[in-house]
């Protein structure tokens, strides 16, 4: 004889600033990579590698958006149409102006 038994479990409670994975509570924060969309870091670095993304209401928040830093001699740019982050050269130019007098006579 066969005998199958179906046991219900009692629904696990975890503390308020954690949630249920399975069967293991877990923390409410993790740490993640930084959001690197339209982002080129060529030329520069990324200050916040890692960022802190928090559940609420059963979904996880965005994380934050990367943060570009450029190199010396580099500045950041950012394209109107795409919102692209850049670091491009820097252009300097150095404008000589000389203030010329002209001198009419009448006689």
């Amino acid at each position: 004889m066969t005998c199958e038994a179906t046991i219900a479990a009692e629904a696990k409670k975890c503390k308020a600033n954690e949630h249920l994975e399975g069967t293991t509570c877990v923390a409410n924060t993790k740490q993640v990579a930084c959001d690197n969309t339209n982002l080129n870091s060529a030329n520069g670095t990324v200050s916040n590698n890692q960022v802190t993304i928090t559940r609420s209401n059963g979904r996880w928040s965005a994380p934050e958006k990367c943060k570009l830093n450029c190199n010396t001699g580099y500045e950041k740019k950012t394209d109107p149409i795409t919102h692209r982050e850049s670091c491009e050269k820097q252009n300097k130019y150095y404008w000589k102006c000389e203030e010329t007098t002209t001198v009419s006579s009448l006689n």
